[in-house]
């Protein structure tokens, strides 16, 4: 059995007043209140629940396709209001994350991490730079291969195209994404998976 990390998802008190800061100065609504506790409690608990049931399976399975292995023996989620989306160092995901696109951003920014994060300490961005060099915005290169990773999970581990079509969805109004995933559609995830691969 492959050694991977612990998702530790919880709240995190510390994070919040300043997300909620941020958004009440992002939206210029001073009044804006974050979600209650009981509330912020509720969706970690949702989200737990959520992750739980394919946790080992997922962690082991990115492992695997992108032969990398996570550095990190635990990694904290924090649940936090106030933000919408999430991003991956620290690890922190919106409470207010539709239920349908839970894992699919729970697994999108873990996949960050393992890239950044991982036992072997590739050179990404000279590794991509060499397979997109067509593809100006770095950001774009990045979520090619997250994306084809993504399918991966969805398609070949979670056997779920569900996930895959709601992905989509939520990227079409999302230049980068949309871009990134405009590729992975047109070059197949599993070609872009195994050239990633040959260059470390």
């Amino acid at each position: 059995m492959k050694k991977v990390p612990t998702i530790h998802i919880t709240h995190s008190r510390l994070l919040q007043p300043i997300f909620t800061e941020y958004w009440r100065v992002r939206k210029s609504d001073a009044a804006w209140q974050p979600l209650s506790d009981e509330e912020i409690t509720n969706r970690v608990a949702f989200f737990k629940e959520r992750w739980q049931s394919v946790e080992r399976h997922v962690l082991e399975e990115l492992c695997n396709i992108l032969s990398l292995h996570f550095s990190e023996n635990t990694i904290s989620a924090y649940v936090v209001s106030g933000y919408k989306g999430g991003f991956s160092d620290p690890l922190v995901i919106s409470a207010h994350v539709p239920d349908e696109m839970i894992l699919n951003l729970l697994i999108h920014e873990l996949i960050h991490r393992l890239l950044a994060y991982n036992t072997k300490d590739i050179p990404i961005n000279t590794i991509l730079e060499k397979m997109f060099s067509h593809v100006e915005n770095k950001k774009v290169r990045l979520h090619v291969i997250i994306h084809a990773a993504l399918q991966y999970i969805f398609l070949d581990t979670l056997k779920n195209e569900t996930l895959l079509q709601t992905d989509l969805g939520a990227c079409k109004d999302r230049i980068v994404y949309k871009e990134a995933w405009d590729i992975v559609l047109e070059k197949g995830y599993l070609n872009l998976l195994e050239e990633f691969k040959t260059h470390y």
